[in-house]
């Protein structure tokens, strides 16, 4: 990965998405910069080193607060599938039922869709039953139905 940053002075830098560097450019840079296809980008390189806790933590930060939707859906899509973080199944859950945007509750669903969890199954019977948006409902309850998708935590 080549990134050039431009500020008050440019950095160029050369590496590796696996350099801790990087990531931390690519953090800084989806966390703090003004222009959304800069944090988009961000996300979407980072989401192939979401092995990284300092990765995971800055992805759930733009996912709960980032001002661009589609920053948000990107980032709910890179966290999916890693909900034995609590820290991420709690953002996705925050998400899927406080986000005003449908496609961020919705990207949520999907990442939460396969998490064994008691706390994640309360949340969609939840959003079944209580979402004002049809489709979101229904995409809840799929995601109950599907073999009981989500089966309990013991």
């Amino acid at each position: 990965i080549e990134l050039e940053l431009v500020g008050l002075a440019t950095t160029h830098m050369e590496g590796d998405l696996a350099d801790p560097q990087i990531q931390a450019l690519l953090s800084a840079a989806m966390l703090g910069d003004l222009e959304p296809g800069s944090r988009l980008l961000a996300v979407e390189l980072l989401r192939h080193q979401t092995s990284s806790s300092a990765t995971r933590q800055a992805l759930t930060e733009a996912l709960l607060s980032d001002e661009n939707p589609g920053v948000r859906i990107a980032a709910a899509a890179a966290l999916s599938g890693l909900g034995a973080d609590d820290s991420v199944r709690r953002a996705l859950q925050q998400a899927l039922v406080e986000d005003d945007n449908a496609g961020v509750r919705v990207a949520a669903i999907e990442g939460l869709r396969n998490i064994s969890h008691d706390d994640t199954r309360d949340v969609m019977e939840r959003v079944s039953r209580f979402e004002p948006n049809p489709y979101i409902r229904a995409e809840a309850r799929h995601a109950l139905d599907v073999g009981r998708a989500i089966p309990t935590h013991l």
